[in-house]
């Protein structure tokens, strides 16, 4: 994800949506789910939303952990 933002001009601090998809969620895996989402974008001002969606499978059978973010990069270039 942060090579994915970082080709678009962006990084983890303009992040202002993220949803975490997890396969056969369980709710004693927050605490460890939240650690590591907060390693990586919970240090911005306001901290983004974000979702949890327990899944029953994701695109390969061993993926346990999909997550997808939208971030916001003001335009480098002026309009014309």
């Amino acid at each position: 994800m942060q090579a994915t933002l970082r080709q678009g001009g962006a990084g983890f601090k303009d992040v202002v949506r993220v949803t975490i998809y997890v396969r056969d969620y369980r709710p004693e895996m927050l605490p460890a789910l939240r650690r590591v989402r907060d390693k990586y974008i919970a240090g911005g001002t306001p901290a983004p939303a974000s979702a949890l969606i327990g899944v029953a499978a994701l695109f390969h059978p061993d993926v346990l952990v999909e997550a997808d973010a939208v971030a916001v990069v003001p335009p480098t270039v002026q309009a014309r």
